[in-house]
């Protein structure tokens, strides 16, 4: 539930009118940048490849070739890509931040900061890299850090809606409601139709115990991006806390459906199944969401409850124990009064 990492892609104007060896490779170049547009990403990869072909220099067609395999999930070759410009350009800015946002997908956190750092030296009032390394540290769980460096961000750009839900997001995790959703409204003062915004702000108020409010503002969100897999599982929970189970199915698998990648809609799944005591199936979707690298809430809760349910009373505590220390509000609860 984190927004976003900024990807920026470098651009040219081809000027000469002749078919010259330049003029074709950035003819490739900027063909290239219309696929990755589109989101053709094997297209757009094709073409950086061919630009390449007429200038292994080209440092701008190293950057966008790992931009595009960003977006195509292949992490460790963009970084090869970054590393590639960066030998033929070292102050090439926007690159390094993208090799740093690369680093903190495959988890290289010291890596990323590294790189970030640098940016932070080089343009020290830029809200940029403060951004990207709160969402690093958001990565890490260090929520506290992660708001330091949003909060610096947010005083070089004091209206970026980006940064204030973020900030949001990072107490939500903590369990701080209030605060929460203090600066979700102030993103939404900003920019009234911010959808993230009230998505984010949805699972706040229902977390909460206003489940009522939270339906409403999944409602906004929706009405301005209805085929949003992430807002669709966003609702979904909602009707979870309300007991409206086949709704929330039907909106669970529907955001599966249209991006299967989507940890939060497993999450929610496997909560369906605790409800319906169906506890083997819930305990399967919880271990698979709890595996990934996704930042949920509760989630050691549920699975523990899953794991009690079944009868593995030792593996439901060792859940509760680790979900006490991120923050799980239930967690601790639960560990307390069924383990200690």
């Amino acid at each position: 539930m984190r927004y976003s990492s900024i990807v920026l892609i470098g651009a040219i104007t081809i000027y000469s009118c002749t078919d010259s060896l330049e003029t074709r490779r950035d003819r490739f170049f900027l063909q290239g940048n219309q696929a990755l547009d589109h989101r053709e990403f094997d297209k757009a990869i094709s073409f950086y490849d061919k630009s390449l072909e007429l200038d292994t220099e080209f440092a701008e067609a190293y950057n966008n070739r790992g931009v595009a395999k960003v977006e195509d999930g292949r992490h460790i070759e963009a970084i090869q890509d970054y590393n590639q410009a960066l030998l033929r350009r070292p102050g090439y800015w926007e690159c390094l931040h993208n090799r740093a946002m690369a680093y903190e997908k495959t988890r290289k956190f010291e890596k990323s900061l590294d790189d970030l750092n640098r940016l932070t030296e080089q343009f020290p009032d830029s809200a940029i890299s403060y951004f990207s390394k709160g969402l690093v540290y958001t990565s890490m769980r260090a929520f506290q850090i992660a708001r330091q460096e949003f909060t610096k961000a947010l005083n070089r750009s004091p209206n970026d809606v980006e940064t204030l839900i973020n900030i949001g997001t990072t107490y939500y995790y903590q369990n701080h409601y209030d605060s929460a959703e203090y600066y979700l409204g102030r993103a939404l003062l900003f920019d009234r139709n911010a959808a993230q915004a009230r998505s984010t702000l949805s699972q706040v108020l229902t977390s909460a115990g206003k489940a009522s409010q939270g339906f409403l503002s999944i409602t906004l969100a929706l009405a301005k991006d209805p085929e949003n897999p992430y807002f669709l599982n966003n609702r979904g929970f909602v009707y979870l806390v309300m007991d409206s189970l086949n709704a929330a199915l039907k909106d669970i698998n529907n955001s599966i459906l249209k991006d299967p990648s989507n940890m939060w809609a497993y999450r929610n799944k496997g909560l369906y199944h605790l409800k319906k005591k169906e506890y083997d199936e819930a305990a399967r979707l919880l271990t698979k969401a709890a595996k990934s690298d996704v930042i949920f809430d509760e989630i050691y809760s549920y699975l523990g409850e899953a794991l009690w349910h079944q009868g593995n009373e030792g593996d439901a505590c060792k859940q509760w124990q680790k979900g006490s220390t991120q923050y799980e509000k239930n967690s601790s609860l639960l560990l307390s009064r069924r383990c200690l």
